[in-house]
């Protein structure tokens, strides 16, 4: 495992369809504190049952029994730990620079790709900041990818231009 200042990087690899839980997890590097699907499921309900008087099986904030929990799950997490999740806004700008976001942990980021069965596949990846670096840290891998500004930037404009979902994660000071 690579090493910056003798603290590993953490990468929490993909356990059924959890892959938002483990993206959390991977850019609050959190080791001991992490998140649990316990915790991620009693948002997803909370929020579900903020939003509705109906009673339904059907949660819009997450799948059934398997985890696939939407943005505001994520950003609810992220703020019990003291950051702020805020969207991209793609419409206000079209190119990403990566030069706009000095002070980032990182990004969260949801990849659209291939069907699945009636709908279209989505998966959650983190990308970390640390040091001069970015980490890819794709629960879906086995092993994390580090990366340079540059490479980052083609890397996130590559998934918005497929119709994906961007978050920048920063600490709330």
């Amino acid at each position: 495992m690579y090493q910056i200042n003798e603290q590993p990087i953490y990468h929490e690899k993909q356990e059924y369809w959890q892959c938002g839980l483990h993206a959390v997890n991977n850019i609050l590097q959190l080791r001991n504190e992490r998140f649990k699907k316990e915790e991620f499921d009693k948002i997803a309900n909370d929020l579900y049952e903020q939003s509705t008087k109906e009673i339904s099986m059907f949660n819009p904030h997450k799948s059934m029994f398997i985890g696939n929990y939407d943005a505001n799950v994520l950003i609810i997490a992220l703020q019990r730990k003291n950051y702020q999740a805020d969207y991209y806004n793609q419409s206000k700008n079209k190119t990403f620079s990566i030069k706009d976001y000095p002070d980032v942990q990182g990004f969260i980021l949801n990849t659209v790709s291939d069907w699945l069965f009636f709908s279209k596949k989505k998966h959650w990846i983190a990308i970390l900041k640390k040091d001069q670096f970015y980490y890819n840290l794709d629960s879906k891998q086995d092993y994390y990818l580090q990366r340079n500004p540059e490479e980052i930037e083609i890397d996130i404009n590559n998934i918005l231009k497929k119709e994906g979902t961007l978050l920048i994660v920063k600490k709330v000071q």
